[in-house]
């Protein structure tokens, strides 16, 4: 098979189509047989982000290994489009790398130094691996580190004014901190951005999910059911936009925190599929600990025999109370591995400030399952 006829196979792949993992392989293995390693690379590239959608992260990276040793076994296969993905991958695999406590530290900063090392070797500004450095500083809870990258993201010209995504930025490293003043902060800059008074470069909905404990906690309801709309509405279109797993749960727990908990907990069980696959420590434990704060306030409002499953009905029947051990288990479980991992209780005290979370309005409870009748019974 010709290196044309391959390229033309990987860009009719349709990410959402079944099949797309199984035709990606194909396409590797005529292009490693055949030599084409530019079509190979590419290839694994979009495989990664096919297991990232199929929550598969731990299998993202030997694809990307793969890659870098190709590289390095003879970098005139790669051209320089080619070289520069691989080191935007390189970025992007280490902000993963940090979100697994078996890899550590030593490990992290080493690649953070090699990646580094490349870039300015090639010439290419370092604005995105300062983004990462950030990003990963933040979920560290080192904040220290977090505002010397957030400064050189800004002075390499990393941050885009116009940017939905990076205006979110601005609101989730205030809100990470946990403290009353960041908090208002962020809140500060979330009201404009979910009222559509900010032009940005795509519908803000999508980043939504960042406004919504801010709004919420500063005690701005309006806004802050408006930040969980914008952001339902764009995870339940037709979109090809890729969250990572734990953002899902985030209108659940504005629900919560609002008092409704019919819409918390059914947007609990329509959005715990896959959960049990999840393979990334750091998105489970996240979701794990939102997830609590739910269920406790579906058990304290008297429902804790309430079936909060997925609504799926792939896994076995469970109450409310004891999916609400389990996710507070599997938490603070995570996070002790990755305390143990980063030398402090940071992460720790992050996810217990989660779950302490508190609603800000009266607690509506749940509304009871029907139960059918008689005649209901002889109609099914």
């Amino acid at each position: 098979m010709t290196e044309y006829e391959l390229r033309e196979r990987l860009s009719a792949i349709d990410a959402d189509d079944a099949s797309a993992i199984d035709e990606l392989y194909t396409i590797i293995e005529h292009a490693d047989a055949n030599g084409h390693r530019g079509v190979a690379f590419d290839a694994r590239r979009q495989l990664a982000y096919a297991f990232g959608r199929e929550m598969q992260w731990d299998k993202f990276f030997p694809l990307f290994a793969r890659c870098l040793n190709d590289y390095d076994a003879d970098p005139t296969a790669f051209d320089a489009g080619e070289y520069y993905r691989l080191l935007s991958w390189y970025v992007s695999t280490t902000e993963l790398m940090a979100q697994f406590p078996n890899i550590d530290l030593a490990q992290l900063y080493g690649a953070l130094a090699d990646v580094e090392q490349r870039l300015r070797t090639a010439g290419y500004s370092t604005a995105s691996l300062h983004g990462a450095r950030r990003e990963i500083a933040e979920g560290l809870r080192d904040f220290a580190t977090e505002e010397r990258e957030y400064r050189l993201w800004h002075q390499t010209g990393g941050a885009q004014r116009t940017s939905a995504w990076d205006h979110a930025t601005e609101i989730s490293r205030l809100v990470a901190r946990a403290e009353p003043a960041a908090m208002t902060r962020a809140a500060e800059l979330s009201v404009p951005a979910v009222r559509g008074q900010i032009q940005f470069d795509r519908p803000f909905g999508e980043a939504a999910c960042e406004a919504i404990l801010p709004l919420v906690l500063t005690g701005n309801r309006d806004d802050g059911l408006r930040a969980v709309t914008a952001f339902l509405d764009v995870i339940d279109g037709d979109n090809d936009l890729l969250f990572y797993y734990e953002d899902r749960i985030m209108p659940a727990l504005g629900y919560a925190l609002l008092g409704r908990l019919d819409e918390a907990h059914h947007q609990l069980r329509r959005n715990f599929h896959g959960f049990n696959r999840l393979t990334r420590p750091a998105g489970e434990m996240a979701f794990a600990a939102e997830a609590s704060v739910v269920l406790r306030e579906i058990v304290k409002s008297g429902f804790g025999s309430l079936d909060s499953g997925c609504y799926c009905d792939e896994d076995p029947p469970i109450t409310a109370a004891e999916l609400h051990d389990q996710m507070t288990a599997r938490a603070l479980g995570w996070a002790d591995a990755f305390d143990r991992r980063n030398g402090n209780t940071a992460q720790g005290d992050g996810v217990r400030f989660i779950m302490s979370l508190q609603p800000v309005a009266p607690v509506i409870p749940p509304t009871p399952p029907r139960r059918k009748g008689l005649l209901g019974r002889f109609l099914r």
